[in-house]
């Protein structure tokens, strides 16, 4: 199976993820105090399959091409510009680009270091032990405010040393997040995070899809318990709450003051939300998304249809750029890609 990645699946998956991101704001700015556990469920599957788009924009053999002209290929036209000898405007783009990548990513592996470092002297509480072969150990530090589990391989539960409400609440919402992965889903949106600094929706997006992580656990936590203990367990987040929220590398049980009334609320509500349904539309475009490749089209004139459709002599160029189709020695349109109903026209190479 031939897979590859250009150009435009690069801008493609770019632009559904955008256009998604924006249909998923709208729908967050819409929400009221509640959210269902079906929603959320879809809302993190929605996150995840949208960001594995975007890491890995590539073209299958089952993709269909769908031809744009206009703005679309004169921003591509744009992009393939030279400006100086060779180098053109998407030269440009990539170096600062890969500059901000270089930056970024320099900067969030300091601060990871840095955050071992200050903590390597944690001291030794006890061990978890999850599952035959997994185990958690649990951690408290003086350098730490909130509590919170970090690292995807050697993996430990930190607390903080100063004493907080419903201690035992925090470890099993710590727990949660290693037994569901939730620091595997994290590292997946910094890395994507990093590649595509440049859009604002990354961020807009990834504080979303922590904060539902969030709502996860406490549904996880809360199952079955009585409503008693569920107050209880209200009250060690909003004790959480108080404290500064400074996880960048791990996830905690804290999260965006913003957000908190929505879980205390979520997890006494007993009534399903029907917005789930938006988002079920949201994902069938999302895994659409994988099956689309948007191309640039320069679209012929009318007269240079009627030109092709009386001419014999027909030929493509192979270009840098795409493929330019000759007729009768006049250039007539530029395509990146030739659509099935033009294979059989000779294909030549630039000189």
């Amino acid at each position: 199976m031939n897979v590859s990645v250009s150009n435009t699946t690069v801008i493609t998956a770019t632009i559904m993820f955008s256009i998604l991101s924006i249909f998923v704001i709208l729908y967050m700015k819409r929400k009221r105090q509640t959210f269902s556990k079906i929603e959320v469920l879809i809302f993190l599957a929605l996150c995840i399959v949208i960001n594995i788009r975007l890491f890995f924009p590539l073209e299958f053999p089952f993709t269909y091409s769908l031809y744009l002209s206009g703005i679309y290929f004169n921003v591509c036209n744009v992009l393939d510009r030279s400006l100086y000898h060779s180098v053109t405007v998407r030269d440009i783009l990539l170096a600062i680009e890969l500059l901000g990548i270089l930056l970024i990513g320099s900067y969030k592996i300091f601060n990871y270091i840095r955050l071992v470092w200050l903590t390597k002297d944690a001291e030794f509480i006890k061990t978890l032990e999850i599952s035959r072969h997994k185990r958690v150990h649990i951690y408290s530090s003086r350098i730490i405010r909130e509590p919170f589990i970090v690292g995807v391989w050697k993996t430990k539960i930190l607390l903080p040393k100063e004493k907080i409400v419903g201690t035992n609440y925090i470890i099993e919402h710590e727990v949660q997040h290693y037994k569901n992965h939730d620091l595997y889903f994290k590292l997946l949106f910094e890395i994507i995070s990093v590649i595509y600094w440049w859009n604002p929706l990354i961020y807009v997006m990834r504080r979303y899809f922590y904060n539902m992580i969030e709502l996860h656990n406490d549904f996880s936590v809360t199952k079955g318990i009585s409503e008693e203990q569920k107050i209880s367990y209200a009250t060690t987040l909003i004790e959480v709450a108080k404290f500064k929220h400074t996880t960048k590398f791990g996830i905690g049980i804290n999260s965006q003051d913003s957000f908190l009334k929505y879980r205390v609320y979520s997890i006494f509500e007993k009534k399903r939300s029907k917005g789930f349904l938006f988002l079920l539309v949201l994902m069938f475009f999302s895994f659409l998304s994988f099956f689309v490749v948007i191309e640039p089209y320069d679209t012929p004139s009318m007269a240079d249809n009627e030109f092709l459709m009386q001419s014999d002599e027909m030929y493509f160029i192979r270009e840098p750029t795409g493929y330019c189709l000759i007729v009768d020695g006049e250039k007539v349109g530029l395509l990146e890609k030739i659509p099935e109903e033009l294979r059989d026209i000779v294909v030549l190479e630039d000189k």
